[in-house]
């Protein structure tokens, strides 16, 4: 003659399977397995301050990606250390992005930078000083390449606005200190 299954026993086991299978997928969900990023570079010059790991990517308002990592990168004595600015980005946010696949995501970006994709820094929050990096399309400034890093794709950079504004007054100012003023007058 058998005996007769605890009632409460079997709902016990019940319940921590549900539960088992309720936490793998949130583990397994926070993961983010199944998700495609493609990891990309930038190199800055100058402060990076308010730029973290985590920081979003942006373009033109959209958000595509995070920052993973920070990195410097020395370079020839008297000059200013680069500083690399490793990104994540999901390629189904990104113009045809979605559409490649392997080896034709290099061109497909080749041909993004070709049109005048730059990576740029911008201020997310005048209140905190975070910082962002922000995606656009600005084809009069050329691709500049800092090619410090072989093995992951580059993203060139231009200034911010502010600092190109602050290189023309700097220019601004050097011209006017070379120039006579006795000369000048009449």
């Amino acid at each position: 003659m058998s005996k007769r299954a605890n009632p409460t026993a079997v709902g016990a086991f019940v319940l921590a399977a549900l539960a088992l299978v309720v936490v793998g997928i949130v583990v397994l969900g926070g993961l983010q397995l199944f998700k495609k990023e493609w990891p990309f570079v930038m190199f800055f010059e100058g402060s990076l301050t308010g730029l973290d790991e985590g920081s979003p990517v942006v373009i033109r308002g959209v958000k595509i990606g995070t920052v993973s990592r920070i990195r410097l990168f020395a370079t020839a004595p008297g000059q200013e250390p680069l500083i690399g600015v490793y990104v994540n980005i999901d390629p189904s946010l990104l113009p045809k992005g979605g559409e490649v696949q392997g080896e034709k995501r290099e061109l497909a970006i080749a041909d993004l930078i070709k049109q005048g994709l730059r990576a740029q820094l911008q201020t997310q929050s005048l209140l905190t000083g975070q910082l962002l990096v922000y995606l656009d399309f600005f084809p009069d400034f050329p691709a500049v390449f800092a090619r410090r890093d072989p093995t992951v794709q580059e993203i060139p950079t231009i200034p911010t606005t502010l600092a190109r504004l602050q290189a023309r007054l700097e220019a601004l100012l050097d011209t006017i200190g070379k120039v006579n003023l006795n000369e000048l007058t009449v």
